[in-house]
């Protein structure tokens, strides 16, 4: 074929083609005919319906078809659209739900869809961010981990050296409680002792006025001497148990878990707004959707990763095992030790306290019986004719017979300077603590061989310490201070 006849043809193709392309278009723009219903058997029934655009039919022959499609049934397809569009992200969509019939009911059922697929939405979102701290949390742990698997290595390294030295302290702690327990032992017998030496005295001393007073003259009384003042001692403190704090590691990391997101209300507005605000949730659902997926493969890797450093730590404690044990128990043992000496610490300063004021009401009331009534009720018995030797034992005798050691009845010679004795007694034994100016005035001479004594007695049972102890908890403050320096540095 030439090339004229070539050209020829294809014009006539195209000529043909534009044809076929009018003809179809008037096709499609006729009426469709339709019956409006088909029974089982194929037959039509109802008046012939004809098309005229998507979702309409109308009788054929209608004299004013409608011009565009209907708004309600334009509303009703975007809502299909969009209950499909949220069916590939598993947003339960209503199925099986009458179609609705009225704007009204697609506006309720816009209403659900919406208020379910926030609520799908923001559980997805809060999801997301809980796998996101998850991930933190795991990966916070690996540090500690990691932290941990240094420091086993380096504590199997050092495992026998470190128990060496835990015990070694150990053992000095303990002594040094060991040490300290036994001195405040020493230092509370001695109180014990001093204070039943006081309450002698203060017995002795109103027996020897009891004998000694003519009918009438006592001035001082039993009740005075059983529920006189005495000094003060001070329970010591009951031993008190450090607890272990170590920190232990965990076989999981600790994930808090917050509050899950609660429904949202339904938004305000037409059928078509409200599907609109649906639309603006598939759009987010996309973007969460890949973002949660991002952050659940995170979290497997990261946790993959702690379980493996979890095994190694594991492994490396069942290395170190049994000495990592031992130590432990070494390092409980000193810090209950060490508890025994803070206890010491401050049960020696009360041991102290106490033992300085029972010194003190010993050496007021001994010095007072001894230096003072003894001699007064001698020499007021000599010299009311009783010539024989008066002894303590005598003085009990007569005090449990209820005796007096005085003649029959008659003026008494000196009996004023007895009862001089007698007012003294009624303000030492009710409250030693008024002998204590009297008594340190002759504190610290030559002459004072009871100072002597009872230093003597202190530091024989409790020590340099225990007498060092003493002075500590008997300051400048203490209202015994200037005696027991007296009696403690009279050497």
């Amino acid at each position: 074929m030439t090339r004229e006849g070539e050209e020829s043809a294809q014009a006539r193709a195209r000529r043909v083609a534009a044809l076929f392309l009018v003809s179809l278009c008037a096709v499609l723009m006729s009426h469709a005919r339709v019956f409006a219903q088909v029974d089982p058997t194929g037959t039509g029934v109802g008046p012939l319906m004809c098309y005229y655009g998507p979702g309409q039919y109308m009788p054929c022959g209608s004299t004013t078809p409608p011009q565009g499609p209907d708004p309600f049934q334009w509303s009703q397809s975007r809502y299909e659209s969009v209950r499909a569009r949220l069916r590939a992200f598993g947003v339960v969509t209503g199925e099986g739900q009458p179609p609705a019939r009225t704007p009204e009911e697609l506006s309720r059922q816009a209403d659900a869809l919406f208020v379910g697929t926030a609520y799908k939405l923001d559980t997805l979102a809060f999801k997301s961010d809980q796998k996101l701290k998850d991930t933190e949390m795991y990966e916070s742990d690996i540090l500690f981990k990691n932290t941990r698997e240094s420091e086993l290595q380096k504590r199997a390294e050092a495992m026998p050296a470190a128990l060496h030295d835990a015990s070694e302290k150990l053992t000095r702690e303990l002594a040094k409680a060991e040490a300290q327990e036994k001195v405040i032992a020493s230092v509370e017998r001695f109180t014990d002792r001093m204070h039943a030496r006081a309450d002698r005295a203060a017995w002795e001393t109103f027996q020897w006025l009891s004998v000694a007073s003519p009918p009438g003259a006592l001035l001082v009384s039993e009740k005075m001497v059983s529920e006189r003042k005495t000094s003060a001692r001070e329970p010591l403190r009951e031993p008190f148990e450090i607890p272990n704090l170590r920190a232990r590691d965990s076989d999981r990391p600790i994930i808090t878990v917050d509050r899950p997101p609660g429904l949202r209300d339904a938004p305000r507005g037409t059928v078509d707004e409200k599907i609109s605000a649906i639309e603006g949730l598939i759009d987010r659902f996309g973007i969460v959707m890949w973002e949660f997926r991002q952050r659940e493969r995170r979290f497997a890797e990261v946790k993959a990763e702690w379980q493996r450093k979890a095994t190694r730590v594991k492994s490396l404690e069942a290395v170190i095992g049994g000495d990592e044990r031992r130590l432990e128990a070494v390092e409980d043992l000193y810090r209950k030790a060490q508890g025994r000496n803070s206890d010491a610490v401050s049960n020696g300063f009360r041991a102290g306290a106490n033992a300085g004021g029972a010194i003190v009401e010993t050496y007021v009331l001994e010095k007072f019986r001894d230096e003072t009534v003894i001699p007064a009720v001698k020499r007021f018995l000599r010299v009311n004719g009783i010539a024989r030797d008066v002894d303590r034992n005598l003085i009990v005798q007569l005090y449990e017979m209820r005796k007096s050691a005085l003649p029959s009845a008659r003026d008494w010679v000196g009996i004023n300077r007895l009862i001089e004795v007698e007012k003294r007694a009624l303000e030492i034994l009710p409250d030693f603590m008024a002998g204590i100016i009297a008594a340190g005035r002759t504190l610290g001479t030559t002459g004072d061989e009871r100072g002597e004594a009872l230093y003597a007695e202190m530091q024989a049972e409790t020590g340099d310490t225990g007498r060092e102890l003493v002075e500590k908890a008997n300051g400048v403050s203490s209202p015994f201070y200037k005696i027991l320096r007296s009696i403690v540095n009279h050497q």
